[in-house]
């Protein structure tokens, strides 16, 4: 009973180097995908990658539930073999005390001998097996779940930091065709304007050209500088607006970079210092929730 065995019986042992070997697998693919997103530059980061990072850990995750089913089976498998071994050797056992015909004491029996010299060693092969598949079971199930929980939480903090930058690059990409409209706008306004102007001097001259006395000549002439005046004041005024928005744009881009600095600093739970109280208030609360879910799943765990 005290043989390898019955103690640690090779099947057994061939199962928890095929566990080992499963787990170090995972354990790679899973860390692999966590690189993938840690050497990603920001700018290339976006939430279609993250997506596509999450789907394939799922597939992992999902193959570990299988590794771990498959664990339970074979290792419960083992121990009913284990246990059919180790019954076959007791009843060997006792079949070779009875044929030999050893002289017992007075009310001592076969049976008896069996139950206090060979009995308590079973059961002691029996307990120890199922204790050791049970804490072999408890483990994986432990380590696959923290694995799991870890490997999540760290693409779920990426999604939101890729959701974040892609936001903000729509949102300065946005800045920038305004930007661009902005002008072209400008331009647009004030050469309709100049145009019509231009149009209106052409005009004029025609009408200089086919004065037939001085006085009307005089008159026509005042009209075309007065039309000059007009023109040049409307490209001074496009001249105006036009730097107006160049000037205005650096500032927009301060702005749109500080509230992405912001947004971004966020995802890393860092924050501006007035906003102390409400920031404590919302830590204290997700603390309390989560404080919450671990007791109810270390209730669940403890009921089951």
């Amino acid at each position: 009973m005290n043989s390898k065995k019955f103690v640690n019986p090779e099947s057994r042992v061939q199962i928890f180097r095929n566990m080992k070997a499963e787990q170090e697998k995972l354990f790679k693919q899973r860390c692999s995908l966590i690189e993938q997103l840690n050497s990603t530059h920001p700018r290339d980061l976006t939430k279609d990658l993250v997506n596509n990072i999450q789907e394939q850990l799922n597939t992992f995750n999902e193959e570990s539930s299988v590794v771990f089913d498959n664990l339970v089976t074979s290792l419960t498998k083992d121990m009913e073999n284990t246990n059919e071994d180790i019954d076959i050797a007791l009843f060997d056992l006792k079949d070779f005390i009875v044929k030999n015909d050893a002289e017992l004491e007075e009310g001592v029996t076969f049976d008896l001998i069996i139950e206090k010299k060979a009995q308590p060693y079973v059961e002691a092969r029996k307990h120890e097996s199922k204790t050791l598949i049970l804490n072999a079971i408890a483990y994986q199930e432990d380590f696959d779940y923290k694995m799991s929980e870890m490997t999540n939480n760290i693409v779920n903090f990426f999604k939101e930091f890729a959701t974040t930058l892609d936001k903000n690059k729509e949102k300065l990409k946005a800045t920038e065709v305004n930007f661009q409209v902005s002008l072209a706008n400008c331009g647009d306004h004030h050469d309709e304007i100049t145009q019509s102007q231009e149009d209106q001097l052409a005009i004029k001259v025609r009408s200089m050209e086919r004065a037939i006395h001085h006085v009307m000549l005089n008159e026509k002439l005042k009209e075309c500088f007065d039309l000059l005046d007009q023109i040049q004041r409307t490209y001074r005024n496009y001249n105006d607006e036009y730097i107006k928005i160049l000037q205005a744009y650096p500032s927009k881009m301060d702005a749109f970079f500080e509230e992405f600095e912001g947004a971004s600093l966020g995802v890393f739970k860092r924050f501006p210092l007035d906003q102390r109280e409400r920031i404590q208030e919302l830590f204290k609360k997700e603390t309390e929730e989560k404080q919450k879910k671990l007791e109810a799943d270390a209730l669940k765990k403890f009921e089951e």
